[in-house]
């Protein structure tokens, strides 16, 4: 009956350090998977591209964080347009499996889903240019001298391609 125990608490302990030993492996991929998305590579190409990212990457670090509380809260209150996206994406996938292929069909479609992501970019913005607005003109000054910085070293990493 002892033995039977004792086996018992070794499989036991073995399954705990197999799960232990997995769990710290797979942080360990995270985190050197993390950092080469971080760190490695041409970032101009990934996050370079978009218009407002140098904008974004300009601000201080309170100034990113209240501005994405405000976007948070945005996206809480506009729940219901997040089923409204989802059924257009379930509408694109059926018109793109219907044969016959309806081209205006997926023309509208995608019409009426670029047209929730405008109104999403703009409802950023307008958050974006009202935080700037209440900026003091120090701050602005402050604010427009780290963008010069993120764009130089956007054009940096541009022409070292």
């Amino acid at each position: 009956m002892t033995e039977k125990s004792t086996e018992k608490k070794a499989r036991k302990w073995g399954r705990v350090v197999l799960v232990a030993s997995l769990a710290l492996n797979l942080l360990v991929v995270g985190v050197v998977a993390g950092a080469m998305w971080r760190f490695g590579g041409d970032q101009h190409d990934r996050r370079g591209s978009e218009f407002s990212a140098p904008f974004i990457r300009a601000l201080s670090h309170a100034d990113r964080r209240a501005i994405g509380k405000e976007m948070r809260m945005m996206r809480e209150q506009a729940k219901s347009g997040r089923a409204a996206r989802n059924a257009l994406y379930e509408q694109m996938s059926d018109a793109l499996r219907s044969d016959p292929f309806n081209m205006a069909q997926v023309e509208d479609l995608s019409l009426r889903q670029r047209s929730t992501v405008n109104e999403r970019l703009t409802a950023a913005q307008e958050i974006w240019l009202r935080h700037i607005a209440d900026m003091t003109a120090q701050e602005r000054t402050e604010y427009a001298d780290r963008l010069d910085g993120v764009l130089a070293r956007g054009k940096q990493r541009y022409e070292k391609r």
